[in-house]
């Protein structure tokens, strides 16, 4: 009995490293594509020491500039790409745990950009139907569609950085956007953040 207790608290402990690791690779290409694109990272939650773990990057909107400038639009599809960017991140990683809360409130977040990005085109009536319970308006599906396939080439052209971001938030758990930004370009020597072995880590979701 005491050898399969045993057995039993190594396959927990096994699946809650695991799970830390999936968690680490979905913020970790929520952050690295905030910072490849230039949107700021205002801040980072991280909690590894429960029995679910959660890390939560807190980015501030890229559109931020002027409404109805092309800077503004620009900004909000660099948001819709670091909305999608973390679940792509978490499929590269472990296919098979692309579900969960976190990528339906991923989806949430970037439909909701895409449909913002549909009121400064003019699309006015479906955005609001959409804020009021609705379904995505066409516009905003398409758009959504057609951000996914650059932001699946973000992450796949700049792995080595998810993986650097990922390791440095296991390690260290709150990270600085400066740290986030010295362990992506691998000035990380200061911080001891070095990538763990991830056979699984394979950047091959499909486009």
């Amino acid at each position: 009995m005491k050898k399969n207790r045993m057995s039993w608290a190594q396959r927990r402990l096994q699946q809650l490293r695991e799970a830390k690791k999936i968690v680490a690779y979905h913020e970790a290409g929520h952050a690295v594509a905030a910072r490849l694109l230039g949107v700021t990272i205002t801040e980072t939650q991280v909690h590894l020491k429960r029995s679910e773990p959660s890390i939560h990057v807190q980015t501030r909107s890229a559109g931020d500039a002027a409404r109805g400038t092309p800077e503004f639009r620009k900004g909000l599809e660099a948001d819709i790409q670091v909305a999608l960017a973390g679940g792509i991140a978490q499929q590269c990683y472990s296919p098979q745990s692309y579900t969960g809360d976190e990528v339906e409130d991923d989806t949430q977040n970037a439909a909701a950009a895409a449909v913002r990005h549909c009121l400064e085109s003019g699309n006015g009536e479906s955005g609001t139907a959409f804020r009021f319970g609705g379904t995505i308006p066409p516009e905003a599906a398409d758009l959504l569609h057609r951000m996914h396939e650059p932001t699946v080439g973000l992450i796949k052209e700049n792995w080595d950085k998810v993986e650097r971001v990922a390791a440095a938030f296991l390690k260290h758990g709150k990270l600085t956007q400066a740290e986030i930004d010295a362990t992506m370009t691998d000035n990380s020597q200061q911080l001891g953040c070095w990538p763990f072995s991830t056979s699984q880590a394979r950047p091959t979701p499909d486009s």
